[in-house]
Order: structure tokens, then C-alpha cells, then sequence
């Protein structure tokens, strides 16, 4: 979806939800990845596998970030990683 919308310089809105939608396929096939491998370990290691990949956009994101000297973006990164995971996944929501 990068090269497409960088190939016909369209509005940064329509290359937003272009790479928004792009990702949500490759977050299910990441998602059904880390569950196949965690079935063939024990409890411990297949926990471990899903906490590491399960946060494999949020260390992409923060990686790329630090690289282009984006502090505010790292940290709005975490702070809505653990919002998302405490409101989400704890069931505080």
C-alpha cells in the first residue's frame, strides 16, 4: 500500500486508512502464527511467545520512531499499548 499511494501522491488521509486496512489481514495471520507455535510448546514458553509477538507493531513503531530522533511518539505509543491492554484485555472496559 506504501508504494501505490507514494506512486500517485494521494491526500495523507486516503495513505493513513490505505495502510490501516493493509494491516489488519497481517495482524490475523500474526495472531494465528503465534498460537500455532504456542500449541507445540509448554504453558511458559507459548505465554512468552504470545506477550513477545503479540507486541511485535509496538516495537516496530517504537524502533522506527527512535531511528527519525521521535521521543513523543514512542512514549504516546506506550501509553496507548497499556491503555489498550488494560482497558481491552483486563476487562476494565
Amino acid at each position: 500500500p506504501a508504494y501505490i499511494s507514494a506512486h500517485y501522491e494521494w491526500n495523507p488521509q486516503y495513505i493513513f486508512w490505505l495502510n490501516f486496512f493493509g494491516m489488519i489481514p497481517l495482524a490475523s495471520i500474526l495472531g494465528d502464527f503465534t498460537e500455532e507455535l504456542a500449541l507445540h510448546t509448554n504453558q511458559v514458553i507459548g505465554g512468552l511467545i504470545n506477550a513477545t509477538f503479540g507486541n511485535a507493531v509496538e516495537v516496530v513503531v517504537a524502533v522506527q520512531a527512535l531511528l527519525a530522533n521521535e521521543i513523543r511518539v514512542v512514549q504516546a505509543s506506550m501509553i496507548g499499548s497499556v491503555l489498550s491492554n488494560l482497558l481491552l484485555v483486563l476487562g476494565c472496559c
